[in-house]
C-alpha cells in the first residue's frame, strides 16, 4: 500500500499552495491513500516524522518511507514520487 503523507498548517502559504494539486492527484491514484496532518495539531505524529520545516510530503510504502519531499513542488515531481513508488 501506498500512503502520502503531507504535513503542513494553515499558516503556512507554500502548505495552502500545494493542496489543490495534492487534491488533484487524490482523484488520480485511487490506490494510493492520502493523510494530511497540521503539524500544530498533530505535533507527536510530526516529531515522529522528525519534520523541522513545512510542507514536507512523505511518500510511504508498505510503512516504510521510500520518498521525502521537501517545499511546495510542481505537481510532476509529486507524480514521479509516487510512481517509483507504485513500481
Amino acid at each position: 500500500m501506498i500512503t502520502v503523507k503531507k504535513f503542513g498548517a494553515t499558516r503556512c502559504g507554500p502548505c495552502r499552495a500545494i493542496a489543490p494539486v495534492l487534491e488533484s492527484l487524490k482523484a488520480e491514484y485511487y490506490n494510493v491513500e492520502f493523510v494530511e496532518y497540521d503539524v500544530d495539531e498533530s505535533s507527536e505524529e510530526a516529531a515522529k516524522y522528525g519534520v523541522s520545516s513545512i510542507p514536507v510530503v512523505f511518500i510511504e510504502k508498505d510503512g516504510e518511507v521510500v520518498n521525502k519531499i521537501i517545499g511546495a513542488n510542481s505537481k510532476t515531481k509529486y507524480i514521479e514520487a509516487i510512481n517509483n513508488a507504485l513500481d
